[in-house]
């Protein structure tokens, strides 16, 4: 299943516009020990995440929902980054996939439809439109923003139950491994938070690979790789 999914899944990998900002951020993401209580990249999340209509989830509980998860894909040299967002409670499980980019001003965006070297803001989400049926346009000061739509044959619910048939909420963070894992600047991370009636927790992995030699990395690329398929069509 990985496998087939590995091969169909879309390239998300657009070179990035913005690259003194992804490498401060990336130093930034860097600078304290591991904190279960404060995801990596904690500020550009919130930003983000406020942008898209969402409370920082570490500092929002709802007795109604029994589970909420957040993956988070990006924090490095390229775009588009993502969100997956899931909500378990009562009346069942929805969630929502959101690309964001930073947004260009009319000259660099006239600048990148020239080049065939660039791909242009317009471009960028044409492509998502085609991949992953993406819709809602949204623009903010910060962000350019769409949302995923899911095909036939998805639902959240199996979304869901393929996150946490690999381990998603006891996954250790990757300071925890030895050797401990690393970071560095042409990559990207992904930030796991979840949030339950009892406690919240994140953890972050730097681009993890599905062959890497360490379990929990290959565990990390599998749970990527369930993000990445959410709402992506055939190409």
């Amino acid at each position: 299943m990985l496998e087939q999914m590995r091969r169909s899944a879309p390239d998300l990998r657009y070179v990035a516009m913005a690259l003194c900002l992804c490498v401060t951020t990336s130093a930034q993401g860097q600078a304290k020990p591991y904190d279960p209580a404060e995801p990596k990249f904690a500020y550009h999340i919130d930003e983000v995440a406020r942008a898209g209509g969402l409370d920082p989830l570490r500092s929002h509980s709802n007795a109604k929902i029994w589970r909420e998860i957040r993956l988070w894909e990006g924090f490095g040299l390229f775009a588009p980054e993502q969100l997956l967002r899931i909500v378990e409670s009562p009346h069942g499980v929805r969630g929502t996939h959101l690309f964001w980019w930073s947004p260009n001003d009319p000259e660099s965006e006239a600048a990148a439809d020239r080049d065939t070297n660039l791909i242009s803001n317009a471009e960028l989400f044409a492509s998502l439109r085609r991949g992953y049926g993406c819709q809602l346009f949204r623009r903010t000061a910060g962000f350019e923003m769409c949302e995923a739509t899911l095909p036939r044959g998805q639902s959240w619910k199996r979304i869901l139950e393929q996150l946490d048939s690999l381990g998603l909420a006891t996954l250790p963070d990757e300071s925890q491994l030895t050797p401990r894992g690393g970071i560095g600047l042409d990559g990207f991370t992904l930030v796991v938070e979840i949030r339950d009636r009892q406690r919240y927790r994140a953890y972050s992995y730097w681009s993890p690979v599905p062959d890497a030699s360490q379990q929990e990395v290959r565990t990390a690329a599998a749970i990527l790789q369930v993000m990445n398929m959410a709402g992506a069509r055939d190409q």
